[in-house]
């Protein structure tokens, strides 16, 4: 883990502060939570060709409404 400092508007702090110990937790372990969530709501919003990067990469396949070409190619159905 990396120790470091971080500079708030009073407002924000108190704000981050209150939320903490409502909830039991020390300033910093809330501040982790946050950001953590903060991730989980970035991975949700990427695209599918970020998702999976292997779409496409078949000639003639736009994406995953194409799987059935795909079957096509690979099986032979």
């Amino acid at each position: 883990m990396v120790r470091t400092q971080l500079y708030l508007p009073d407002g924000d702090y108190q704000y981050v502060k209150t939320r903490a110990e409502a909830k039991e937790l020390s300033f910093a372990a809330y501040v982790r939570i946050l950001i953590e969530k903060d991730k989980l709501e970035n991975k949700k919003k990427k695209t599918l060709q970020e998702q999976f990067p292997f779409i496409g990469m078949i000639k003639g396949v736009k994406g995953p409404s194409d799987a059935k070409e795909i079957d096509k190619i690979v099986y032979g159905l």
